[in-house]
């Protein structure tokens, strides 16, 4: 009988109470972007709004970064002129909108060879030469995301 008993108890009434385990947290994505036009203003506005425990802005290239500097984007990003600078750095990823095929597919083989994944709207540069950087993200395990390019 008491082994009848005992059979009819829940498991959570039988077993010790567990504890939780500690929520690990994840690194912050580092994002670099790459032009800051139209469209990388829209972003670098979007990352500085959103920002969270996910991810951060940490670098905006482009040329004449004094003209382009606005007052939202924090402090602690870095804004640089040099393009060796952002594919040097340790972000995570690396957002091309500057256009075209040079230079800007060059920057994304050598962010994708540095370890970035690697997110572009660049219609011409994934018309052109779509699977050279696909094949070349695969390899290096990165991802090359390319949904925006399509959009227009």
């Amino acid at each position: 009988m008491a082994a009848k008993q005992n059979r009819s108890k829940s498991k959570s009434q039988s077993k010790p109470a567990s504890r939780k385990k500690p929520v690990s947290r994840k690194k912050k994505l580092k994002i670099a972007i790459a032009c800051i036009g139209t469209v990388g203003r829209s972003v670098s506005k979007l990352l500085c709004q959103e920002a969270n425990d996910t991810f951060e802005l940490t670098h905006i290239f482009n040329r004449n970064v004094g003209r382009k500097k606005v007052d939202w984007v924090p402090s602690s990003v870095r804004w640089t002129e040099s393009i060796n600078e952002v594919l040097s750095s340790d972000a995570d990823i690396f957002v091309e909108l500057v256009g075209g095929v040079k230079p800007a597919g060059d920057w994304i083989q050598e962010a994708l060879r540095s370890g970035k994944s690697v997110v572009t709207a660049n219609k011409l540069l994934i018309a052109e030469s779509g699977p050279e950087p696909v094949e070349l993200a695969r390899e290096a395990g990165k991802r090359l995301e390319y949904g925006a390019s399509v959009a227009g």
